[in-house]
């Protein structure tokens, strides 16, 4: 449980919540996963099958790249990033995602 901070964004693991400046920034739970997948600590380079198996687990059957391909513009989206000239997130082109600012992590603790 933690909440990581990047620019002008918070993004808490528990809730799922993303928040610019404290004001909520609206995305779906799958966008939501992917970008904490992307924020966590030690995550240099996303490789687009880790995405894969954290979304659709075993047996799901979903047309992948669609599915990955609107997660990732959804994600955009909702940061104002812009996949021609990224800022927050790099396309590494059919290997994976890379996130480009600096993220702080702060862990909660629960009582």
């Amino acid at each position: 449980m933690a909440i990581y901070g990047f620019g002008a964004f918070e993004l808490d693991s528990d809730t799922g919540e993303l928040t610019k400046h404290g004001r909520r920034v609206r995305l779906r739970p799958q966008p939501c996963a992917v970008l904490l997948h992307l924020v966590e600590p030690s995550q240099t380079f996303v490789p687009r099958a880790d995405l894969c198996r954290r979304l659709w687990p075993d047996g799901t059957f979903v047309n992948f790249d669609e599915g990955l391909n609107s997660c990732i513009k959804q994600v955009r989206a909702a940061l104002g990033d812009d996949g021609r000239n990224p800022q927050m997130i790099e396309t590494l082109s059919r290997r994976g995602y890379r996130f480009l600012l600096p993220v702080e992590s702060q862990v909660r603790m629960v009582r």
